[in-house]
């Protein structure tokens, strides 16, 4: 079987500091070493891959020999939650965790990266390390110290940006469309002021020409309504591929447009109809 993921080399509490769930299994520990036999901790996903409805503790799997022996099998001892490496809104991949111990030494990465997980403000506490790590050794290169949420502000700076941009292009779209249907709406009752008034003066109640505006009002929204939903719909699996931990069939995002739009047209009909079931009839007369 030919095994596609992320390799990765740790020691230590890796997964304690990073925050990473043991799903199956154990940690490594001091008895993985040099001398022992290749182990390795995978992720859920390449569990899932590889292994599915079943156990992966226990499998074995070929890969490139961290030793620089033969090629020897590694054995699974633990199987940990997935994590998003290459972004939030990135399905994860497999990923293959190896004890440094058992490297070559020529393999062994010389400029390891340190993960450190603290309780209170972890920006304080960047100094303190820098000189712990100075007094182990001086002439180390230390790279920028940087939290977890800077790394993660990081990925998320382009996505923000897109998202302010849709924000806003949203709101002036619905601004827009708003203006629109009021415009549409008024006119439309407005110029059957006369006709209400003629009603009115026939004896018409001022609740019966209210409920007529309204049903009428109601067939001019609905269709629209409708068409808009559907048309949403269809449009936003275009953006499916830039959403994390947002469906793109959001059905509050739906409900409130909604709700806004027919809003606006009640509205709208609200000044012209008023006018319409309080005019005179005897002024009404006067103008026929």
């Amino acid at each position: 079987m030919r095994v596609w993921a992320n390799w990765k080399s740790i020691r230590g509490g890796y997964f304690q500091a990073m925050g990473i769930t043991l799903l199956h299994g154990r940690y490594f520990n001091e008895h993985d070493t040099a001398g022992g036999p290749l182990v390795a901790i995978i992720d859920e996903s390449m569990a899932r891959r590889y292994w599915p409805g079943e156990s992966a503790v226990g499998k074995q799997f070929r890969g490139h020999d961290a030793r620089g022996r033969n090629d020897d099998p590694l054995t699974v001892v633990g199987v940990v939650r997935d994590t998003r490496t290459l972004g939030r809104e990135v399905e994860p991949i497999p990923h293959v965790f190896q004890p440094v111990a058992q490297l070559n030494p020529r393999d062994t990465l010389a400029t390891p990266d340190l993960v450190i997980r603290t309780v209170g403000n972890p920006e304080h506490l960047g100094v303190t390390i820098r000189d712990v790590l100075r007094s182990l050794d001086r002439t180390a290169i230390i790279s920028p110290i940087s939290t977890m949420d800077q790394q993660l502000d990081e990925q998320l700076t382009s996505r923000r940006f897109q998202t302010w941009l849709l924000s806003v292009f949203s709101m002036l779209a619905s601004l827009l469309a708003s203006g629109g249907i009021y415009g549409v709406m008024h006119y439309s009752v407005a110029q059957r002021t006369r006709e209400l008034g003629i009603r009115i003066a026939l004896g018409a109640e001022p609740g019966s020409i209210w409920g007529m505006i309204l049903r009428q009002a109601l067939k001019m929204i609905l269709p629209g309504l409708i068409a808009g939903l559907l048309a949403a719909h269809w449009l936003t699996a275009l953006l499916s591929g830039v959403l994390f931990g947002v469906k793109a069939t959001d059905p509050v995002t739906y409900l409130t447009v909604a709700l806004v739009l027919s809003g606006v047209a009640i509205i709208a009909i609200w000044t012209p109809a008023r006018r319409a079931a309080t005019i005179d009839p005897l002024h009404v007369w006067r103008q026929e």
